[in-house]
């Protein structure tokens, strides 16, 4: 893992030293864009999946194998909420941070960029 991050970081390297500034930031902000629609989606369906756990554990109590089923469902189903929230949390931080998002973010002493 830390091989690949640091692979990363030296291949993005050149272009975010040559980038202007407001390029990166709409970067950031369509990225931020996409996490914002996607993420309910995920949670949805996240959701959905613990629903139907859940009914499949109380509907077929008596097959061992349904029931155990219906526990995979639901564990999975809290695991990918966990996720989706978690991802919600880091593009909220990641927007203070670089002052992104429902505003206007300043780019360099003097200019704003709004989206």
């Amino acid at each position: 893992m830390k091989h690949i991050f640091i692979t990363l970081l030296l291949l993005f390297a050149p272009v975010a030293a040559l980038a202007d500034a407001t390029y990166i930031v709409k970067f950031l902000s369509g990225v931020e864009s996409l996490f914002q629609k996607l993420i309910p989606i995920v949670s949805g369906l996240a959701l959905l999946m613990f629903i139907w756990g859940l009914v499949k554990f109380i509907t077929q109590s008596g097959d061992e194998r349904a029931v155990a089923e219906g526990k995979q469902f639901m564990i999975w189903g809290i695991v990918a909420l966990f996720c989706a929230v978690s991802v919600w949390g880091i593009v909220t931080v990641a927007q203070n941070i670089f002052g992104i998002g429902g505003g206007t973010a300043q780019v360099s002493p003097g200019t704003t960029y709004t989206p």
